[in-house]
């Protein structure tokens, strides 16, 4: 129950405050006028004593109700203002282990990153080599065909010799280019792993970032709410009082005048107690 509607309940009881506050005013007017009241009068007195004391039943009754309803209420709440709080660890563990992951992904994307620039240097080293060698085999071909063709004008002279070298070295070059072809194809297969394993890494810290915004956002909104509910646990807590304490006061007055005590100064006590609540719910 909101303050407004407490408020709407204890305008409701006011009628009985003020009911009972008149009755007791009556019965203390004809105290004060020291006279021996009328067979009327005596009928009149003794039907306000009855009223005074049907009200305060009717008041302790209502008061009762009023402590039940808000021990309810505020245990509900304190269930609800549990579980806010059970769901914010949830997501402040959830935030937690989502920061851990990311701090993990740095440490892993500057070893990828390491190894990126490695296989690169490796790569640029290797298509440098090749380069080189193929030049060196163009050059050992074109210096071949060159003698052939001084051979040619020569023909007598013995050159089998000389073929069979560049033909031996030509083969050894190409022998080292296919190696260094294989080893920059396996640099390049390596690069590429490397940079979408590096890329993939980098989409999930993204998502994470996206998840840890969400949840610090979420986390705001739950703080908020606790704090709503916290409030709200506060108010019942401060109506519960006002009714218990309500209650005790009502039963006390109750318990004396089913004793009998049908003085003045019970006149005094009805009306002050019921001016003081009526103030209180004002408030």
């Amino acid at each position: 129950m909101e303050k407004i509607d407490f408020n709407k309940s204890l305008v409701a009881m006011r009628v009985i405050f003020e009911a009972v506050t008149s009755a007791a005013s009556s019965l203390m007017e004809m105290n004060a006028m020291c006279v021996s009241p009328t067979e009327e009068e005596s009928a009149r007195l003794k039907a306000a004593f009855d009223e005074i004391r049907d009200q305060l039943r009717q008041l302790k009754l209502e008061s009762q109700e009023k402590i039940e309803e808000y021990n309810v209420r505020k245990e509900e709440s304190a269930v609800a203002a549990e579980a806010s709080i059970r769901e914010y660890t949830r997501m402040q563990e959830n935030l937690l282990q989502l920061e851990k992951d990311n701090a993990d992904a740095r440490v892993a994307l500057a070893q990828k990153s390491a190894e990126k620039d490695e296989y690169e240097r490796a790569c640029r080293k290797s298509e440098a080599d090749l380069l080189d060698i193929k030049r060196r085999r163009e050059a050992e071909i074109r210096k071949a065909e060159k003698k052939r063709e001084e051979l040619k004008k020569w023909f007598w002279v013995p050159g089998y010799g000389l073929y069979l070298a560049i033909d031996t070295l030509v083969n050894e070059l190409d022998n080292e280019i296919g190696s260094l072809g294989r080893r920059l194809d396996e640099e390049h297969r390596r690069l590429r792993e490397l940079s979408e394993q590096y890329g993939k890494i980098c989409r999930e810290v993204e998502e994470r970032n996206r998840k840890i915004e969400m949840i610090k956002t979420r986390m705001t909104e739950q703080t908020g709410l606790m704090e709503r509910q916290n409030a709200t646990i506060d108010m019942y807590k401060r109506q519960l009082l006002y009714w218990e304490d309500f209650h005790m006061q009502i039963s006390r007055l109750e318990s004396k005048f089913k004793a009998g005590e049908n003085s003045p100064d019970m006149m005094y006590e009805v009306i002050e107690l019921m001016e003081a609540f009526g103030d209180a719910a004002e408030e």
